[in-house]
């Protein structure tokens, strides 16, 4: 459906400057779909419906075969998933060094206070 919605944006892009409004027949619409996609009226009026609920096209009227189109915004093909990551194997007995959560909070609350400790001792002496 992306590479029909994108054809059908492609199309009406190439007709003019967004937010104008152009009377197009749905062949001509028809003529642009990417090879290997079902070339018909149903998913034509899909690819259609898909792009007005999502707000990139305002649809005046469509009847028959003409349909009255503008874009209103420019059309992002969603982009195709980055491959899965290898997983690297760690030599033998090569571990990351840990600290619980416990000692972390603790020694960051410890840190915390003591420079709360000097900044009220420094305005305390100024």
């Amino acid at each position: 459906m992306d590479g029909i919605c994108g054809a059908v944006m492609e199309k009406i892009n190439a007709l003019g400057s967004p937010g104008r409004y152009f009377v197009i027949s749905a062949d001509e619409f028809l003529e642009e779909f990417p090879e290997g996609a079902e070339r018909s009226a149903e998913e034509l009026e899909n690819a259609l419906k898909s792009l007005y609920s999502e707000g990139y096209i305002d649809v005046k009227y469509w009847g028959g075969n003409m349909f009255c189109v503008a874009a209103l915004k420019d059309y992002e093909r969603p982009e195709a998933p980055p491959p899965p990551r290898e997983v690297s194997q760690k030599p033998a007995g090569v571990e990351k060094f840990r600290v619980s959560p416990f000692w972390a909070a603790f020694l960051g609350g410890a840190a915390g206070g003591i420079l709360t400790a000097l900044a009220s001792l420094l305005f305390l002496l100024c």
